[in-house]
């Protein structure tokens, strides 16, 4: 039994309680939060879970063997680097932190440790994303063209990042996930119409290695949610709806008929497992294993290093190359 502890437990917290005590072989052990009517609906909700306002109670406690961050973006960094200095195994939502220096310093302290740190881009669980890796690495659709995302709704108003470091995170560690590899130039536009201090729609292109080029779309502030995503090939293209019922659609070109682009039209069934519970499968699986995760610290960094060139884009209203040190 994998004894967990929760940091956070405010919009994303209480779903990885909700899996934790579904499992058979973790637990929620622990929930640290600063704020009391959170704890007060812990103890509702899982009364056997020990309670504190302080989460380093967590990395001194001997039923705690794990640690999940939960918190806003602007305190991964400190639990984060006491987590691990306290040697315990951790699991750290989107975005790793706000800035690159912070996350690629944590990358090396994980790596130096040799410590199971994993960054929580959940979307890389998802069957669809799977799906669409394994099809990548067969070559269904040839080389990658271009892709699309466009992440829209009314969504929670965040007060540590805007709408840029919110969402985007998800598309770009899909992106980067399909390509394996970083974009080489980035550039970004944003715009605040809710509040003035922070962006609640932003629109950012990126060019990859190969003339690969990709446009993402997010915004708090759409009266429908949308989760689309392209990926268009040399052979055909998948589109995913994260909406629909069925999530894929594959078009395969013409062999013989290379003017009839559509081809033929595949809609593969994909398996109903939660996104959030193979991810957090995966962590336990890391730590039972002691293996290193794919989506490391060094993933999560990568993802922050991206996200910093967009910002410096929107706010210079420049592209940004990737290719120089970010120092």
């Amino acid at each position: 039994m994998i004894r967990v502890g929760l940091v956070g437990f405010g919009y994303w917290g209480p779903n990885y309680a909700r899996i934790l005590s579904s499992m058979g072989d973790a637990e929620m052990a622990w929930c640290a939060d600063t704020d009391a009517a959170a704890l007060e609906r812990v103890s509702t909700a899982h009364p056997h879970v020990r309670l504190t306002k302080n989460y380093r109670d967590l990395l001194v406690a001997d039923d705690c063997d794990a640690v999940i961050v939960a918190t806003p973006t602007v305190f991964h960094e400190d639990i984060a680097r006491a987590t691990l200095q306290a040697g315990k195994p951790i699991l750290v939502e989107k975005p790793l932190t706000n800035r690159w220096e912070s996350a690629a310093s944590l990358a090396l302290e994980a790596e130096q440790r040799g410590a199971i740190a994993v960054t929580g881009h959940v979307y890389l669980f998802s069957p669809a994303v799977r799906y669409i890796c394994d099809e990548l690495e067969r070559g269904v659709i040839g080389n990658i063209l271009y892709m699309t995302a466009s992440r829209m709704g009314f969504s929670p108003i965040r007060a540590d990042v805007d709408a840029l470091w919110d969402l985007a995170p998800h598309d770009l560690s899909m992106f980067m996930a399909f390509t394996k590899t970083m974009p080489r130039r980035v550039s970004a536009t944003a715009s605040a119409y809710i509040r003035r201090d922070r962006s609640d729609v932003a629109f950012a292109r990126l060019e990859f290695p190969g003339n690969v080029i990709a446009n993402i779309g997010v915004s708090w502030d759409c009266p429908f949610k949308e989760r689309r995503m392209l990926i268009v090939g040399s052979h055909g293209t998948i589109a995913c709806d994260d909406l629909s019922e069925n999530k894929l659609t594959v078009y395969h070109s013409e062999q013989k008929a290379p003017l009839n682009r559509a081809g033929v039209v595949d809609r593969p069934t994909l398996d109903g497992a939660e996104p959030l519970e193979r991810q957090l499968r995966h962590f336990l699986d890391c730590i039972r294993d002691h293996e290193r995760s794919p989506v490391d610290f060094k993933a999560g960094a990568d993802v922050v290093r991206v996200l910093q060139a967009l910002s410096e884009s929107v706010s210079a209203g420049l592209p940004v190359d990737l290719d120089r040190d970010p120092s």
